[in-house]
């Protein structure tokens, strides 16, 4: 009679350990919110070509035999491949022997109004959009001083370089209309210069059934490509309608890349520095806490993330998913408090759970009864 007996006493202890354990979970609730975006980079890329008319036609410049005064099609075109930007064109003019006259840029003809000459170089003053050209000049002039029967010669070298048209003003008055910009490598490349952009951020609520809200699940839509040395802000409102205080957390869940690695992000809280470091590392790996609000109240997380200005071409038409996850749990002070239709819902539970407990007790004991007799 007495193993009889503890079989159900131990029965029911198990199921009311199940109830402490469901109690306590529910007392510390917690909740993640996943957000999933794509960044992408962009490049500066252009095309020089350097073309001749030829019998009412536009063919690859191949050079020729000249006479003195005479005008040589020489048509240098720029093409621009990849994002916006602003073009300028270096020329060398090297002669090959002597002669009465050499040759210099003044000797250039019909050159294009969207250009300006400044010392060996041509600036072409409006933005190239992707898929656009630009004719620099249509022509050079050989020098009447020179004569019939000499051996003169000379060779002209041309190199384009590009620079991003966002947050860019070059001042084409200046001697120098890209100020101190450095260009990066060969002929056709970009600059250390970026934009800045502050978005507007889309709120998030913590309700009290205990789930957040967001309008959309890509928090991070806005952050358009990326060049070198580009900027992006963003600040998150967070508002906690839970009716208790509530701990928040961030971190990423992204495979490792060579662009991720690189992508700088920043993260503050009310003026106080959470997190500055790299899109994917060990830290972010971990939950980090980014902040307490309190029941009823509101917090704004700031995020910025920017691309090295440093950053090369070898980043150049590169994406990545990121995942971005927020959560939510109840701080210490809040866990032992309940509210009035939370405690309900507590005590729903409590009595259902118990009801079916002790049927099962008692449906245990007299089929054992039963089975005695």
């Amino acid at each position: 009679m007495e193993k009889l007996r503890s079989k159900p006493a131990l029965a029911l202890a198990v199921c009311l350990i199940i109830v402490f354990s469901t109690m306590v979970t529910y007392a510390a609730f917690s909740v993640q919110h996943i957000f999933f975006n794509i960044l992408s980079t962009d490049s500066v890329d252009i095309e020089l070509s350097q073309l001749e008319m030829a019998d009412g036609k536009e063919v690859p410049l191949k050079g020729c035999l000249v006479t003195p005064g005479q005008n040589i099609s020489y048509i240098p075109r720029v093409t621009n491949e990849g994002a916006d930007c602003y073009i300028r064109v270096i020329f060398d003019v090297d002669m090959n022997s002597e002669c009465a006259k050499a040759i210099s840029l003044d000797d250039i003809s019909h050159m294009n109004d969207e250009w300006v000459k400044r010392g060996d170089s041509f600036y072409c003053k409006r933005i190239l959009k992707k898929g656009e050209s630009s004719d620099v000049f249509e022509g050079i002039t050989v020098p009447s001083e020179w004569k019939n029967g000499d051996s003169s010669s000379f060779t002209i070298t041309a190199s384009a370089q590009a620079i991003q048209a966002a947050n860019v003003y070059p001042d084409f008055e200046s001697i120098l209309p890209w100020g101190s910009i450095g260009i990066e490598g060969r002929s056709l490349n970009k600059t250390v210069c970026g934009k800045a952009v502050t978005i507007p951020g889309d709120e998030i609520i913590f309700k009290s059934g205990g789930s957040f809200e967001c309008a959309t699940d890509d928090l991070f839509s806005e952050f358009e490509t990326l060049l070198p040395g580009d900027v992006y802000k963003k600040s998150v409102p967070v508002k906690n309608k839970s009716g208790r205080g509530m701990d928040v957390y961030f971190r990423t869940d992204n495979e490792t890349s060579k662009l991720l690695e690189t992508i700088d992000l920043s993260i503050s809280c009310d003026g106080q520095m959470i997190y500055q470091g790299k899109l994917v590392s060990k830290e972010l790996r971990s939950f980090i806490k980014v902040m307490n609000i309190p029941a009823g109240k509101e917090g704004l997380i700031d995020f910025q993330i920017s691309m090295p200005p440093e950053a090369g071409n070898e980043f150049s038409k590169m994406n990545d998913q990121v995942k971005w996850i927020l959560a939510a749990e109840y701080d210490n002070e809040s866990r032992g408090i309940v509210r009035t239709g939370d405690l309900m819902n507590a005590t729903l539970i409590f009595l259902l759970l118990t009801l079916m407990i002790t049927s099962a007790v008692m449906g245990y004991v007299l089929m054992k009864n039963r089975r005695k007799r």
